[in-house]
C-alpha cells in the first residue's frame, strides 16, 4: 500500500491484495481511533473482496461513503455485493453498475452438452460415435460442478443491475435509483480535444535511455502516481520497446482505446504459427469437417481460436490472409455454424458474449472478432440479384500490411530480448 500526503489528510492506495497487505490495511484501518479520521479515500481494485474487513471499534461509521464503478462481465452480483460490504457499516452506499444486459446461455443442460463436447471436462468424456458425437458421462461430478457454476457466472451477468438490486433489498438495503438526465453527452468537445491534446504530447515525447524507461516503469508497475508528461512519455517509450517502430499520428489513432500493444501480440502469435507451418494449413485442421456436424471446437487458446473462425469464414489460408477475398453473408453459413454449435466454448474462450443475431448478420460477428487485431471488414461493393441487395466486404489492404509488419516487428523485438535474456 502507498500513502501519500492529500490536503488536511492522507490518501491511501492499495495496489495489491495479498495476505500480509491484507493484514497491514486492517490493522491500519482498525488503529485509526481519533476524532480526526487522517485516512480520507481509501481505493481498491475488484481483487478486494472476502478476507478484508474494515470495521471500526464499536460499530462507529467513520466511513462517510463507499462508491463502487462495476462492469457486467467482470463481476457477478454476488462479487459486486461482497466487494462493497468489505467496509462496514458505512454513512451510505454509491454504486453505479453499466447497465450493458448480456444473453449468454445460461441453460445447465445446454452448457453442459457444449462444455463436455468442447473437451473443458475430458474425464467425463468416454468416446466418439462414427458419426463424430462425443459420447459423455452427463452425471460426471467434475462436468455437474463446471456446468453449474458457468451458468450461475452467466446468470448473473445476463441481468447485473436487477439481481444485485434484489439481493440487496433481501438484505434490508433500501435503494433509491438515479437516471441519467439527459442522451447527449456535453463532454463530446472535451473530449475530442482531450484526444488531440493526448497526440500532440505523444508526437512530441522523447525517446528516453533504457535506464530511464525502466525506471519510469517501475514506478509506474508499484503504483507510483505519475505526472501526465510522465504517463505520454511510458506511453510512447513502452509501446516503441515493445513493437519496434516509431509511434506515429496513424498509430496513435490505432491506439485511441489504449489497447493496440494487446492486438499486436494476438496477431503476431497468429503470424508465428504462419511462420513456422509454411504450406502446412494447420488452422484449417483445426476445423470440424463440414460433412460432420457434431463435432465440436477442442478448448483453444484465444489467438487459436480467433486464427480458426477466419480460417472458417475464408479470410485466411495455409500461410496468412488471403489477398483479394471478397465475402458476403451468404459466405458465411460455415462459420455461422460453428458459431452456434461452439458458442459456449467461443463465449468463455474470448470472454464475452455471442451477439444476439449472429446468425443474421455474421459480418458483425466477424468483425468483433477481427477487433482483437485490429482489423475491421469494410465495404466492397453491392450487387442487385433477383431483386435482392448483396453487400460485399473485404479486410482493406493498407490496414492488413500495417498490422502484420506491426506484428512481425512486435516477434522480432521479442525474440531478440529473449536471446540477450539468455546469454546473460
Amino acid at each position: 500500500m502507498i500513502l501519500r500526503e492529500c490536503g488536511k489528510g492522507i490518501v491511501l492506495r492499495v495496489i495489491s491484495s495479498d495476505n500480509s497487505r491484507d493484514v497491514q490495511i486492517v490493522q491500519f484501518l482498525t488503529n485509526i481511533k481519533t476524532e480526526i479520521l487522517r485516512v480520507q479515500v481509501v481505493i481498491g481494485t475488484p481483487s478486494i473482496g472476502t478476507g478484508i474487513d474494515i470495521t471500526f471499534p464499536g460499530g462507529e461509521c467513520l466511513v462517510d461513503r463507499v462508491f463502487g464503478f462495476f462492469y457486467p462481465f467482470v463481476n457477478t452480483h454476488t462479487d459486486i455485493d461482497q466487494q462493497l460490504c468489505r467496509v462496514r457499516n458505512p454513512g451510505s452506499v454509491d454504486v453505479w453498475i453499466s447497465h450493458h444486459v448480456f444473453n449468454f446461455t445460461s441453460n445447465v443442460e445446454v452448457i453442459k452438452d457444449d462444455l463436455a463436447r468442447a473437451y473443458t471436462v475430458k474425464r467425463a468424456v468416454t468416446g466418439r460415435r462414427s458419426d463424430g458425437m462425443v459420447e459423455y458421462r452427463r452425471d460426471h461430478p467434475l462436468l455437474m460442478i463446471c456446468a453449474h457454476v458457468t451458468a450461475l457466472q452467466r446468470a448473473s451477468k445476463n441481468g447485473l443491475v436487477e439481481h444485485f438490486c434484489k439481493l440487496r433489498q433481501a438484505n434490508g438495503w433500501s435503494i433509491e435509483h438515479v437516471r441519467e438526465t439527459t442522451l447527449a453527452s456535453p463532454f463530446e468537445d472535451a473530449k475530442k480535444e482531450l484526444a488531440a491534446e493526448r497526440a500532440a504530447m505523444l508526437l512530441g515525447a522523447q525517446t528516453i535511455s533504457d535506464a530511464d524507461f525502466i525506471e519510469l516503469d517501475e514506478r509506474k508497475q508499484n503504483g507510483a502516481g505519475l505526472s501526465s508528461e510522465e504517463r505520454i512519455l511510458h506511453e510512447k517509450n513502452e509501446f516503441e520497446r515493445t513493437v519496434g517502430v516509431p509511434l506515429d499520428a496513424g498509430l496513435i489513432d490505432l491506439n485511441r482505446d489504449g489497447r493496440l500493444i494487446g492486438r499486436i501480440a494476438e496477431l503476431a502469435e497468429i503470424v508465428r504459427f504462419w511462420a513456422i507451418d509454411r504450406g502446412h494449413d494447420h488452422f484449417g485442421d483445426i476445423l470440424p469437417k463440414p460433412t460432420e456436424p457434431h463435432q465440436r471446437l477442442l478448448k483453444l487458446q484465444p489467438h487459436y481460436l480467433l486464427a480458426t473462425m477466419m480460417r472458417a469464414a475464408g479470410l485466411t489460408g495455409a500461410q496468412g490472409f488471403a489477398r483479394g477475398v471478397v465475402i458476403s453473408t451468404a459466405d458465411l453459413g460455415y462459420f455461422v455454424r460453428l458459431c452456434r454449435e461452439n458458442q459456449t466454448t467461443i463465449e468463455e474462450t474470448f470472454g464475452g458474449e455471442l451477439r444476439v443475431d449472429f446468425q443474421d448478420k455474421p459480418i458483425k460477428q466477424l468483425n468483433l472478432f477481427l477487433r482483437r487485431i485490429g482489423l475491421k471488414l469494410t465495404g466492397a461493393g453491392i450487387e442487385k440479384i433477383d431483386g435482392r441487395k448483396i453487400r460485399y466486404y473485404r479486410l482493406p489492404d493498407d490496414l492488413t500490411a500495417r498490422m502484420m509488419q506491426l506484428a512481425r516487428s512486435y516477434l522480432q523485438v521479442k525474440a531478440k530480448r529473449e536471446a540477450d535474456r539468455d546469454a546473460a
